[in-house]
C-alpha cells in the first residue's frame, strides 16, 4: 500500500520527483520510470520546501498508522466473532432451559402451569392440571 501511494505521489507531483532525485543523487532512474517529464529543475520560488527526509518520515508514519488500523480492525473483528459465538450459545442454552422447564412441569404430580408473561398464554401444564381444568369445564357445561 505504501509503495503504491509513493508511486502515485511521484507520478503526480514534479516537486516530489525533485526530492526523490536529490535523495539518491541521480535522477536517471526517474527519467527511466516517468520519461522526460521527470527532469524537473529545483524550485526557484522562495518558500518552504520540506526536505526529502521529512517526506520519507511522513510516508513511514502513514504506513505505520495504516498497519495499526489493520491490526485494530482484526482485533475488533475477533472480539465480535467471540461475542456472536457467546450469544449463539446463550440462545441455545435458553431454549434448552425452556424445554427442560416445560418437560418438568408436564411431569409434575400436582397442578402446575407455565405461562408466557408477554402473551399470558399457557406454554405448558402438568397432566394433573390438564385433567383438573377439563373436569371443571365439563362440570361448568353441565350446569
Amino acid at each position: 500500500m505504501s509503495l503504491s501511494v509513493g508511486a502515485v505521489v511521484l507520478s503526480q507531483s514534479p516537486e516530489l520527483r525533485w526530492y526523490a532525485s536529490g535523495l539518491l543523487g541521480n535522477g536517471g532512474w526517474l527519467t527511466w520510470l516517468f520519461g522526460r517529464q521527470s527532469t524537473v529543475t529545483p524550485p526557484s520560488v522562495s518558500g518552504f520546501y520540506a526536505p526529502s527526509s521529512y517526506l520519507i518520515v511522513l510516508l513511514a508514519v502513514f504506513s505505520i498508522a495504516l498497519f495499526a488500523c489493520a491490526v485494530a480492525a482484526e482485533y475488533v473483528g475477533a472480539i465480535f466473532e467471540r461475542l456472536h459465538a457467546h450469544s449463539v450459545m446463550a440462545r441455545t442454552e435458553g431454549e434448552r432451559g425452556q424445554e427442560l422447564w416445560g418437560n418438568l412441569i408436564e411431569r409434575l404430580p400436582m397442578p402446575a402451569v407455565l405461562i408466557d408473561p408477554d402473551t399470558l398464554r399457557i406454554v405448558a401444564c402438568s397432566e394433573f392440571a390438564d385433567r383438573l381444568s377439563r373436569s371443571r369445564r365439563g362440570s361448568a357445561r353441565r350446569r
